[in-house]
């Protein structure tokens, strides 16, 4: 197993530095998790990978509660709050416009995140490009690029959640303050399309976190090594792998 999350690893581009640091705190969670309920219930280094890549959250913590989703709700764009946990639905859709399936000649298109806004004394790190730190600070966020190529169910601690837009989508933002700093996230489905941006933003403030995905937009690239977001097909498979995590924190928090 956790070579498949080395795979998933690989899929978003993260420096081995990166790599080696997710491992780490990884395998600290699966001795915490050995120590309190033994060695038949073991929490595997693999499913943090989970929590932080697919699930595009900054805290493994964001996933150890597990709430069902109303399948009856068909709506593109869902979200519902309930004892500090958000359960967030995207549906696809059929894109109106040329989206990601090929250009005029035929070639596959590929898209990147730009972003309008960047707060004040946020830097690009050098290797892994999807992440700005703080010059001075212990401040950062991601951007995460999902194409949608299936339903889109996840959920985040959170003690709120807000509905925004913007000119190119709409989506939500929301976090809650817990452990040792803030942690807030915002996500922009952009309309027509089956791609959305994910903005994962700890120990800076919510309002700035939403801005930037209120900023963001979808840019063309010649490759997809071009691209610097992290991004992430979502497909059937990797849905399944996220419900079946969900189940299996969901009777470790119980």
């Amino acid at each position: 197993m956790k070579e498949q999350y080395r795979e998933l690893l690989d899929d978003v581009h993260l420096s081995e530095k990166a790599v080696k640091e997710i491992e780490k705190k990884g395998e600290q969670l699966r001795r915490e998790r050995k120590r309190v309920y033994g060695g038949s219930k073991v929490f595997k280094a693999a499913a943090c990978f989970l929590v932080i890549l697919v699930l595009g959250s900054s805290a493994a913590g964001a996933a150890v509660h597990y709430s069902r989703m109303n399948s009856k709700d068909d709506s593109r764009v869902n979200g519902r709050v309930e004892n500090d946990i958000a359960d967030i639905v995207i549906n696809t859709t059929e894109p109106k416009a040329k989206e990601d399936t090929t250009k005029d000649n035929g070639k596959s298109a590929f898209y990147d995140v730009k972003l309008s806004y960047v707060p004040e004394g946020y830097r690009q790190d050098k290797e892994d490009l999807f992440l700005y730190r703080h010059t001075k600070e212990n401040k950062f966020f991601s951007v995460i690029l999902y194409h949608l190529k299936t339903k889109y169910q996840t959920v985040r601690a959170a003690e709120k959640l807000k509905k925004f837009k913007s000119s190119l989508g709409q989506g939500y933002y929301g976090g809650k303050e817990k452990g040792e700093g803030k942690s807030y996230f915002a996500i922009l489905v952009f309309k027509d399309s089956n791609y959305m941006v994910y903005i994962d933003g700890s120990n800076m403030p919510l309002k700035e976190v939403k801005k930037i995905a209120q900023g963001s937009s979808l840019v063309e690239v010649a490759k997809k090594k071009d691209i610097q977001a992290s991004f992430i097909e979502w497909t059937k498979e990797r849905q399944e792998e996220v419900n079946n995590f969900r189940k299996i924190q969901f009777q470790y928090s119980h």
